[in-house]
């Protein structure tokens, strides 16, 4: 028995969609890279096992990046300024 539910990871900035406008495809490959990552086969004392075996539900959320137009300090807040997969 799990001792809590569900542990979402929000990543921000991910940088990697191969088209950050197709939700259905970025939400695959989030799922894709999450099972990558806890299938890997490095030294971390155990610590994947213990996160899998305390949730019922592990699931990630990955947010592309906004673009470099808001990050300027005299950015006025027109979000027509955002990449259109933000």
């Amino acid at each position: 028995e799990h001792k809590f539910q569900n542990l979402q990871f929000l990543v921000r900035d991910w940088a990697n969609f191969d088209d950050p406008e197709d939700v259905e495809e970025n939400i695959k490959q989030t799922k894709d890279v999450l099972e990558d990552t806890l299938a890997e086969n490095f030294k971390d004392g155990g610590q994947r096992e213990r996160i899998m075996s305390s949730f019922e539900k592990v699931d990630a959320f990955f947010i592309p990046h906004i673009g470099l137009k808001p990050l300027r300090k005299k950015w006025t807040g027109n979000l027509d300024d955002c990449e259109p997969g933000f």
